[in-house]
């Protein structure tokens, strides 16, 4: 295993001892910060050799007789362009400061920071995907600042706000704010200016824009200057809140970009998928708000922050820091419920797949002759997607719908009639799942005793 990271020989004790700790510690271990670089060579690899990628060289090295053919951990180094040793000395540092500002110690949000790791020590175009308000410049920001183009600038370029006839001079006056840009000529002279280039909602790039920028990606395929700098060319990190993929089946976002923003790809869980991080983040949010007012950090009570846990969060953490800010208004030492205030209408969603399943639902709902009280119907479907993979009680529904508990239960048993639910427990401790397959339309309708188990 030593070998394969291509080390110095001075760092040959370092880097046995780091792939001796990797193949025998457990898989929540946290390595000491001397081996943090070297276990994240390792993780990667691991992720990348069991990939589809991988295994397709894998196979096709191990049955091939030519001697051209790279080995897999050769084609693993030529994908990421660079090896170990090229790597700063303090890039495990920065990382670890990095990380560091991102909340939360939930597993999925773990495995969130694993996927960041990789992308810091890789050089890659890499995709962000989340819902608004998840975190997705954070993320990029921390990639770039522990990435070896930390010393050259961070461009973030609003896609939304580009224009097919003027994006070149729009570009040229960002780039304008941190380098002088008065004698560069070309897209290629401007981006040689700039570390990484962060396309903020990919999704609203306009169409005849996406092939300049789809050309200016392959561009890292041959990225040697005539002056040998190797790194005139930036890296690419692109954001959504869609479904980029399923846009692009629709021709309403170019496959061929799609295919080279998204060698790398970053889910990030929306604030509901990770609810025992959300005291962690309220409080880390009144610190940086406190800071910001010069006051003392006020409080959660302890019922506050069992509501904050039981709300949906359509608006993540952005809505989180909304909710926060206004609660300072009213107190400043103890934050009770009675502080909170929310956005009634902030619950609709903001993706696609999330309509598709709203408008595919609302049809089997009139078919079937579904009525809910003075809500809008689509507000249930928003509370059953939110809900995913987790476990309600009939009161939650209740609450989020302003009806009585036996009214909330009664619309429950219509849902699982219609197989959109599944029931668990007794009569004393019953709860309710969702069945996601049956909600995005994965599934066909059927008979309930099909469906579910009591």
């Amino acid at each position: 295993m030593p070998e394969l990271l291509k080390g110095n020989s001075s760092d040959e004790e370092l880097i046995h001892s780091a792939a001796t700790w990797w193949q025998t510690s457990g898989p929540n271990s946290v390595p000491p910060r001397d081996y943090l670089y070297y276990i994240t060579q390792l993780n990667e690899y691991a992720r990348w050799r069991a990939s589809k990628l991988g295994q397709l060289h894998e196979s096709a090295f191990s049955y091939s007789e030519s001697s051209f053919l790279p080995n897999p951990f050769q084609q693993f180094l030529r994908e990421r362009s660079y090896t170990v040793s090229e790597m700063p000395g303090d890039t495990g540092l920065r990382l670890e400061h990095g990380l560091r500002t991102l909340v939360g110690d939930s597993r999925i949000w773990r495995d969130v920071i694993g996927v960041v790791q990789g992308a810091a020590f890789s050089d890659v175009p890499t995709l962000i995907n989340g819902e608004v308000g998840t975190g997705k410049s954070q993320i990029a920001r921390v990639i770039h600042d522990s990435s070896m183009r930390a010393d050259k600038p961070f461009l973030s370029i609003p896609c939304q706000f580009l224009s097919h006839e003027h994006f070149k001079l729009q570009i040229r006056d960002l780039i304008s704010e941190f380098a002088d840009v008065s004698e560069l000529r070309g897209l290629d002279a401007l981006f040689s200016q700039v570390g990484t280039v962060y396309l903020a909602d990919v999704d609203q790039l306009p169409l005849q824009l996406q092939p300049i920028f789809a050309e200016q990606l392959r561009k890292r395929h041959n990225p040697e200057s005539p002056g040998g700098n190797t790194y005139t060319v930036p890296r690419y990190i692109a954001s959504t809140n869609e479904d980029i993929n399923l846009l692009a089946t629709r021709q309403l976002f170019r496959h061929d970009l799609f295919l080279e923003i998204a060698i790398l790809q970053i889910d990030l869980p929306p604030l509901r998928h990770r609810r025992e991080d959300i005291a962690m983040l309220a409080d880390h949010i009144l610190g940086q708000l406190a800071s910001k007012y010069r006051i003392e950090k006020p409080v959660l009570h302890m019922d506050t922050q069992h509501k904050l846990e039981r709300y949906p969060w359509p608006g993540n953490l952005s809505e989180l820091r909304t909710v926060l800010d206004r609660a300072l208004l009213k107190t400043k030492r103890i934050i009770k419920p009675v502080h909170l205030f929310f956005d009634a209408h902030n619950w609709f969603p903001m993706n696609t797949r999330d309509r598709d399943a709203i408008v595919r639902v609302l049809n089997v709902f009139e078919e079937a002759d579904f009525r809910i009280g003075a809500a809008p119907i689509e507000q249930l479907i928003v509370f059953l997607l939110q809900k995913d993979q987790l476990q309600f009680k009939a009161s939650e529904l209740a609450e989020m719908l302003d009806a009585r508990p036996s009214t909330a239960r009664s619309y429950l048993t219509n849902l699982r009639r219609l197989g959109f639910v599944k029931k668990h427990g007794d009569r004393k401790s019953t709860t309710w799942s969702v069945n996601q397959a049956r909600l995005l339309g994965e599934e066909p309708g059927g008979s309930p005793n099909d469906r579910d188990t009591d």
